[in-house]
C-alpha cells in the first residue's frame, strides 16, 4: 500500500504596481512543504519604501525659519543694549 503524503497547492493572484489584480495567476503544487515555502517567499509582495513626505520637509523648514527669527530677535536685542550703553556713555561724557 502506498504511503499517503499531503499535497500542497498554492494559487496566487498577480497584481500590478498599484495593487490592482491583473487576472493572472501563479500556481504551484508540491508534496514538499519546504519547496512550497520557498515558492511563496519568492513570490510574496514586498512593501514599498516610504518616501519622505513634504510635511517632514515643511517641518524642517519651519524649524530653520524659527531659528532664524530667534537669531534675528537676539541680534536686535543686542543692538538695543549697545545703543543704550552708548547713550549712557554719551550722557556721562556730557556731564563731565
Amino acid at each position: 500500500m502506498k504511503e499517503w503524503k499531503p499535497t500542497f497547492e498554492i494559487n496566487l493572484a498577480v497584481k500590478d504596481a498599484k495593487g490592482n489584480p491583473t487576472n493572472r495567476r501563479k500556481h504551484f503544487i508540491t508534496n514538499d512543504p519546504i519547496k512550497l515555502s520557498d515558492f511563496f517567499l519568492r513570490h510574496q509582495g514586498k512593501p514599498k519604501k516610504k518616501k519622505k513626505s513634504k510635511a517632514t520637509d515643511s517641518v524642517e523648514a519651519t524649524k530653520v525659519l524659527t531659528a532664524d527669527k530667534e537669531l534675528e530677535r537676539m541680534y536686535e536685542d543686542q543692538e538695543k543694549r549697545i545703543e543704550k550703553i552708548e547713550q549712557e556713555n554719551s550722557e556721562q561724557a556730557a556731564e563731565n
